[in-house]
């Protein structure tokens, strides 16, 4: 019940009020198969004793199905023809809400029905859709018909990840402020008007003030991956030249300035085959940062710095703007790499995988 009260709260300030005068949430018997299926001002949840708090579970779907009053209910969208406008917005909307109400979930898994959960491993919402997406991103392309996917993965992936991923990504892009006014005005102007995906184009572009179809495109039309790396960081100390300048032979040694300046360069490579423009943070040793912005549409473009001071790390997409990034360890490069966090995991799993040795000889002897 109080997943419904933070769906209507918030999907009434972000999408338009709630029209209707009713909703009915219906929590089916556990395994009847009925749970998770939505209806105007009626929908299904799904809950399960064993639940824990801190677990986007009954919550996460209720929010969900509730979300589809308003882009399968209201807008009206053809879900079989263009269901990431459906399922795809409907995820978005369940993730923000989800996240604005309770915070960051926990990790969770279940062994043998019991759910265990993990509350050292705080799930950000980047984390939202991505590993799907990771794995079928050149299945398909996400406008399609339901019943052309290549197959159930590419067709969950495509219609829900990909398009909450990309939403994401746009409302980075625009800023919260215009998104918001977007989102708003492109679900209130189609309530009962069945939007195909050049309305959803046109609205975005009204408010980003500039014509976003190169954006959409890539996503809505194209099967091709969004990776943007760290290639290459160095810091030498500054070189005269080597062999003829001027007129005269130069050794090229190191110079012998009181500045003990460093030549730095930064790498940076679009892996993938998406364009964005991207920012790119560099951070000196003596805490001096640097941003850069490049346009992304060339295969490389490499920074180049001459200051009394090395390189200490640099980041390429700081802000994550672009969520849907299929390799997020490639995205930084730090100098002198802080292994404290590996060994503390590495501990942990030790220690897991002892008591779980212990508890199968337990048996076994």
């Amino acid at each position: 019940m109080n997943a419904v009260k933070n769906a209507l709260k918030y999907c009434s300030l972000w999408f338009g009020d709630y029209p209707y005068s009713t909703i009915t949430c219906v929590d089916p018997a556990y395994n009847s198969r009925s749970g998770g299926m939505e209806y105007p001002t009626l929908f299904t949840g799904g809950t399960y004793f064993l639940s824990q708090e801190g677990i986007p579970r009954p919550e996460g779907v209720t929010i969900h199905e509730f979300g589809h009053g308003y882009f399968y209910g209201l807008v009206a969208t053809n879900e079989f023809e263009d269901a990431w406008m459906d399922e795809g917005f409907t995820s978005f909307l369940d993730s923000e809400v989800y996240y604005t109400a309770y915070g960051n979930p926990f990790y969770s898994r279940t062994y043998f029905g019991i759910p265990l959960v993990f509350r050292d491993v705080s799930i950000p919402i980047e984390s939202s859709g991505i590993s799907r997406h990771r794995q079928t991103y050149n299945m398909d392309v996400m406008q399609n018909y339901t019943w052309h996917f290549l197959n159930s993965s590419s067709y969950g992936a495509n219609s829900y990840s990909k398009a909450e991923l990309m939403l994401r990504s746009l409302k980075r892009y625009m800023g919260k402020e215009s998104f918001a006014e977007m989102i708003k005005a492109y679900s209130q102007r189609h309530w009962f008007k069945h939007p195909k995906p050049k309305d959803f184009y046109a609205v975005v572009s009204e408010f980003a003030e500039q014509d976003m179809s190169w954006f959409l495109d890539q996503f809505v039309l194209g099967s091709e991956k969004l990776d943007y790396a760290i290639g290459e960081v160095t810091s030498k100390r500054e070189r005269t030249p080597h062999g003829w300048v001027d007129g005269e032979y130069r050794e090229g040694k190191k110079v012998s300035s009181p500045a003990n300046l460093y030549h730095s360069e930064v790498l940076v490579r679009r892996l993938g085959e998406v364009k964005v423009p991207v920012d790119v943070l560099v951070i000196f040793e003596d805490g001096t940062e640097i941003n850069e912005n490049w346009d992304g549409q060339h295969r490389w473009k490499k920074f180049t710095y001459i200051k009394p001071t090395q390189i200490k790390a640099a980041v390429v997409d700081p802000e994550f703007k672009f969520v849907s990034d299929v390799n997020r360890t490639n995205n930084s490069f730090l100098q002198k790499p802080k292994r404290m966090a590996a060994y503390k995991w590495a501990a942990k799993w030790l220690a897991w995988f002892q008591h779980a040795l212990e508890f199968f000889s337990l048996f076994g002897g």
